[in-house]
């Protein structure tokens, strides 16, 4: 499928930025994100962060939804029991601020995470969620 003029909703990282057409499913671009930018005009930026406690096992989730002027648009947070790893969490945080924007009606969304883990997901096929492979990232 081709992508349409103007759509491109996109996952950030503070470290890296996967830019991702949520249309065709294609993958855009990585670049390096400094600090907190605004989205551009018809854009949502969602904000994702996940906590996790090892000894616990339990956690956190909160994200974040600003417009192009900066302001918020939403704030949600939760909590979360039996995590397997902190990547874990990331991900729960991501679903949830997907979800707060799809709720808003938001076409264009752009996810930024500090979960350089979930961008590597993002960008690599060969990114193998198994319990035997999450176990190397700490889960």
């Amino acid at each position: 499928m081709g992508r349409l003029k103007g759509h491109k909703p996109i996952i950030h990282n503070q470290v890296r930025t996967v830019k991702w057409d949520r249309i065709s499913q294609r993958k855009a671009r990585l670049r390096v994100a400094r600090r907190w930018e605004r989205p551009e005009q018809d854009y949502i930026k969602v904000n994702c962060d996940g906590a996790y406690d090892p000894q616990s096992g339990n956690g956190g989730w909160g994200c974040v939804l600003r417009d192009a002027d900066g302001d918020v648009v939403s704030a949600q947070r939760g909590r979360v029991e039996a995590l397997m790893c902190a990547l874990h969490g990331e991900l729960i945080a991501i679903i949830h601020g997907t979800q707060a924007a799809a709720d808003a009606g938001v076409g264009h969304v752009i996810i930024e995470t500090n979960a350089v883990e979930v961008v590597q997901a993002v960008y690599s096929d060969a990114f193998d969620l198994s319990a035997q492979r999450c176990n190397q990232f700490g889960c």
